[in-house]
């Protein structure tokens, strides 16, 4: 991100509403300007923001089509509303499927060959903790669900034990990553075109590859993928997301923690209500127990100036490496006690000894206001 380097000499004003990377050193900052939007809403809010817009595409086609390759999110809303509009044309984008990612090569205003390869993203680190979350997580996915998966390594893995489990006919909706393609690859998603329906290809050249001209994937636009009732349609939604901090009453934090952020609220909003309302789905929030400073990520409460991402109502499980807790229908006591048995075992003591009154709860089963 090269542009960052203008904003750290002060040239340039960073708003955004998702944090990532290098970006992150710049929290707190002047030059930053975070925006707190749900995926769902930031076409809407660029619209008759946007002066300029930047984006890569392929080489037209034979009716003067140009794919917007790996993004489908907000960018063509983006050129629609820009005042000058420039096209970087790189022959080795994926010419992806689906009207939210095909444009005119007329209607730019100003058309370059790219300089540089399109960016790409490598997998995190696998790592044993992710394994076990996964070895929890799988259980829950029953044959013929749609999945949505975010990035990192704990989805990642869910991707590769998919592959040799005995579930299949499943779909895949939201992000597309280089594990997606061994899972896709591996006969467990129903055969047949729009198999996969994305926002985003995250991945290296082995997605790229896959997504071209790939009649089984279809890009959306974040007003269809993450609109609630579209994702309600489907049967069977598991929605994974992950989280940076979980207290025990269930209210999940990704975005910050205290006063520092370090991501964005992105769709989980969204592919949690979609998958609150499908028929048999589940939200699941996946998380390692420990942070690597070895801090819990289990807490008795969010760190002060935490905002709340994800309200503690629309959680239906938590995951992490020491197994699975199914919040719905729990009592905040309850609820407390299923996180402490998942939470890092040499945090469990304080966490019990942090509300002695919800374990007073055990046992009392009033029932009524």
């Amino acid at each position: 991100m090269a542009y960052l380097d203008e904003v750290v000499e002060g040239r340039m004003i960073f708003r955004t509403w998702h944090i990532a990377g290098r970006g992150r050193r710049l929290a707190g900052s002047d030059y930053l300007e975070y925006v707190p939007v749900r995926a769902r809403d930031v076409a809407a809010h660029l619209r008759s923001r946007v002066d300029v817009a930047i984006v890569r595409v392929t080489p037209p086609d034979a009716h003067g089509m140009c794919s917007l390759g790996p993004s489908a999110s907000y960018t063509k809303a983006m050129l629609m509303s820009a005042r000058l509009t420039i096209a970087e044309v790189d022959p080795q984008l994926p010419r992806t499927r689906g009207s939210d990612v095909s444009f005119p090569y007329a209607s730019f205003d100003l058309v370059v060959d790219a300089e540089t390869p399109t960016s790409t993203y490598v997998s995190g680190h696998r790592s044993e903790q992710a394994a076990q979350i996964a070895k929890h997580l799988v259980p829950l996915i029953k044959q013929g669900a749609t999945l949505q998966l975010g990035i990192g390594s704990v989805t990642e893995e869910v991707a590769s034990s998919l592959v040799s489990s005995d579930v299949s006919d499943l779909r895949i909706v939201g992000m597309m990553t280089d594990s997606m393609v061994d899972l896709a690859e591996s006969g467990r998603l129903v055969h047949g075109p729009n198999s996969i329906e994305a926002v985003e290809l995250l991945g290296t050249r082995k997605v790229f590859d896959f997504a071209y001209e790939n009649d089984a994937l279809q890009m959306y636009s974040s007003a269809t993928i993450h609109d609630s009732a579209w994702l309600a349609s489907k049967p069977n939604l598991i929605s994974i997301c992950s989280a940076l901090s979980v207290d025990l009453s269930g209210q999940v934090a990704s975005e910050q923690i205290g006063p520092r952020l370090i991501s964005g609220v992105g769709g989980s909003a969204d592919f949690f209500e979609g998958a609150h309302q499908s028929p048999g789905g589940a939200r699941v929030v996946a998380l390692t127990a420990k942070t690597p400073s070895g801090a819990s990520r289990i807490c008795a409460e969010l760190a002060p100036g935490t905002a709340v991402t994800l309200p503690r109502h629309s959680i239906d499980y938590v995951v992490t490496e020491h197994g699975a807790a199914h919040l719905a229908g729990l009592s905040l006591g309850e609820r407390a006690e299923a996180l402490t048995a998942i939470a890092a075992p040499e945090h469990r003591d304080a966490l019990e000894a942090s509300l002695p009154r919800r374990k007073a709860e055990k046992g009392s089963h009033h029932v009524g206001p």
